[in-house]
């Protein structure tokens, strides 16, 4: 179950991602929501969950573990910053982390990732970093025969550094920072918040429909897929702020452990610099603007640094962040999930005895307009005569039916329930002759 959620971008740009309008498009196909699934999800502890997620983990380390780069010096450099900024972590946040699930992978992309319990660190970020130049002529960026020629030096003076073992340990500080915060449990449970939200609007729907004798209620239907679609945008910026929070937090571990939190200013300048060189750029226009707001995983470098030194400025004053930042809290999100769980499921029994009568009939009536098409049809509720407008019907059951004179008569059911009290129309046609 949570194998198949447990997907992390580390992407900083939107790659791969299906134009706005696709994603407009395919918010209006019907949905399946897996509800054994997410009953499943409601079940979880604390601490089957972090067993299971453990678990899981475990394997992904052992699945990353076969493909790394074995450099046991660098290793050992990383590891041991990073034991110190679980330990601060830990003391801060209560989350206790192993500083060994590190790895360093033949990626040449200069990034790096956390799962929740493990990092990996591509060879493309040490490499950017310890010596840039001999990077970007690895990558194909730098031509290897231009050595002598304008662009090389000109590369050479931009890319000026060797061995950036602070820019490294403030990016491994980043990464640490999502474990830290329980990022990828606030990703994996946020998914199954929007399961939950998507299964509690069927549930309600249900009872609307059988309020008013109808299967199905395609407006309705409609303006939740526009809902839906708009909701990606929420979606997306709550994962680009938490790579902010990623980002802040850092510097309270780097200040901590005994670095200037300052070198994560001068490591996104020089993640900033390695971009302009590659060329990638944003989308242009407002349709790229609007697929890269749906799809970018990450905030604007420039966004970023702006955030970092206006926390520095903090720390450099009071010595804290700005704000409070706090880790995930599963425990109470899992006890949240499983309250809601339990109040759907006796809305919903609670649609089914209603709807079949079999719950005592209330001595509270609620008003229910009605009204017929022609006007003057003759309006029967539960066998006797009634006349249009706004009736006081009692919970449960009903029978409506219209007839005129020359027309077809027409019969609904419909079901008065105490948050919902149905309008009806009831139409009837007229009978046709047919001519000999």
């Amino acid at each position: 179950i949570v194998g198949s959620l447990l997907l992390f971008p580390s992407q900083s740009f939107a790659q791969g991602c299906e134009p706005w309008s696709k994603q407009l498009m395919a918010s209006f196909f019907p949905k399946q929501i897996d509800e054994q699934r997410l009953r499943e999800f409601s079940r979880f502890t604390p601490e089957e969950w972090f067993q299971t997620a453990s678990k899981h983990r475990k394997q992904k380390w052992l699945e990353s573990a076969q493909a790394r780069v074995s450099m046991p010096a660098v290793e050992s450099k990383l590891r041991s910053a990073l034991r110190k900024f679980y330990d601060v972590g830990f003391d801060l946040y209560g989350v206790r982390l192993d500083h060994e699930k590190l790895l360093i992978q033949p990626k040449m992309d200069a990034n790096a990732s956390a799962n929740g319990s493990m990092i990996n660190v591509n060879l493309g970020l040490l490499q950017y970093y310890i010596n840039p130049v001999a990077y970007l002529v690895n990558i194909g960026n730098l031509p290897e025969d231009a050595f002598t020629s304008a662009e090389h030096s000109s590369a050479r003076a931009r890319f000026h550094w060797k061995n950036d073992w602070n820019s490294i340990y403030s990016v491994l500080a980043h990464e640490a920072a999502h474990n830290l915060m329980r990022h990828i449990d606030r990703t994996i449970l946020t998914n199954v918040e929007v399961m939950l939200i998507n299964y509690r609007r069927t549930v309600q729907n249900e009872r609307g429909n059988i309020a008013r004798g109808r299967i199905r209620g395609e407006k309705r239907y409609i303006w939740q897929s526009l809902h839906g679609f708009f909701k990606e945008f929420d979606n997306s910026e709550a994962r680009r702020e938490r790579e902010i929070e990623a980002d802040t937090v850092a510097l309270l571990l780097l200040q901590r452990t005994g670095f200037n939190p300052s070198i994560a200013i001068r490591e996104g300048q020089k993640y900033l610099l390695l971009f302009s060189q590659i060329g990638e750029s944003n989308p242009q226009g407002w349709q790229g603007r609007l697929t890269e707001a749906l799809c970018s995983t990450h905030p604007d470098m420039l966004l970023r640094i702006e955030r970092i030194q206006a926390n520095l400025n903090c720390m450099q004053f009071s010595g804290e962040l700005c704000e409070k930042h706090i880790a995930f809290p599963v425990g109470k999100f899992l006890t949240g999930l499983r309250n809601g769980m339990a109040n759907l499921d006796e809305y919903h029994n609670a649609t089914v005895e209603i709807a079949q009568g079999n719950l005592a009939e209330s001595e509270k009536s609620y008003e229910v307009k009605v009204k017929t098409k022609p006007k003057d049809a003759q309006l029967m509720v539960d066998g006797e005569k009634a006349d249009q407008g706004k009736l006081k019907l009692g919970v449960g059951p009903h029978i409506l039916s219209a007839s005129k004179q020359g027309f077809q008569t027409a019969e609904r059911k419909i079901v008065v329930f105490p948050d919902f009290q149905p309008k009806v129309k009831l139409k009837i046609k007229k009978v046709r002759i047919r001519k000999k």
